[in-house]
């Protein structure tokens, strides 16, 4: 499916459109796709027929159900399970502003593109970008329109006998934020060495941390290497917290 305008009026401040983005609630990015709680608004760029007649326009989450079209010419995708499915590699979900009209979220405004459609496509001016997906395993997962990015909850492969708690406590995992901020989390318990587990390129520190944790409610030194090696010098193995931030340099 080639590309589809939904209003053939010439837009007003197109270059503009873009940086005032804002809002959206609190987001959440997944391989499957996207969501946000509360509607985004473009604003800020005049009351006209040229853009739109409130002088705002609003984005809210499509409801499941709806089909968005692929502009770049591949297969089409289905909102579902709260969530608009961004496609698998280098996707991005835009929406298409109801140029001349109010500020009301349209749900068949919204557009996919993909990386490798073969079909020769690209995006107008005024289009704006809702969330773009990079697949490369060193970013966070999902940029957002207005330059926040989300990541997503990986889960931290465990050594030497190291196993999750259980299910009422989070399980092992990792993931990498705004400012390259990592974030590990977990309670882990009845490892047979020290070694818990081991951090991937791009989520590790330039020299070792340390850390101070809850070992069977008793202090636990953990420290995490520049090769990304998570290990426990003291403490219990009956049961380890993991509760670890740091920004990532390598």
């Amino acid at each position: 499916m080639g590309i589809q305008i939904i209003n053939a009026a010439r837009p007003a401040d197109t270059p503009h459109a873009q940086a005032m983005l804002s809002g959206g609630g609190a987001r959440s990015g997944t391989t499957v796709g996207v969501r946000w709680s509360d509607r985004f608004l473009v604003i800020g760029l005049g009351r006209s027929t040229r853009w739109s007649r409130d002088g705002v326009y609003e984005i809210n989450m499509p409801p499941d159900g709806t089909v968005i079209p692929c502009a770049s010419g591949g297969a089409s995708v289905t909102v579902a399970s709260g969530r608009v499915p961004v496609p698998f590699p280098y996707g991005a979900l835009w929406y298409i502003p109801p140029i001349g009209l109010g500020q009301g979220s349209v749900p068949e405004n919204f557009r996919i593109t993909r990386f490798g459609d073969p079909s020769p496509w690209e995006v107008p001016d005024h289009w704006i970008l809702i969330a773009s997906r990079n697949d490369d395993g060193q970013a966070a997962l999902y940029k957002w329109g207005d330059g926040a990015t989300t990541d997503y909850w990986r889960l931290l492969t465990l050594l030497n006998g190291w196993t999750n708690y259980g299910t009422e406590w989070s399980r092992a995992m990792y993931r990498r934020g705004v400012g390259d901020l990592v974030e590990v989390r977990g309670l882990v318990m009845n490892g047979t060495a020290n070694h818990v587990g081991t951090l991937p390129a791009g989520f590790r520190p330039a020299t070792t941390l340390l850390t101070v944790q809850n070992g069977a409610d008793l202090f636990a030194r953990v420290d995490i290497n520049n090769i990304g090696q998570i290990i426990r010098l003291t403490g219990s193995s009956s049961y380890l917290t993991l509760n670890l931030m740091f920004h990532a340099e390598q």
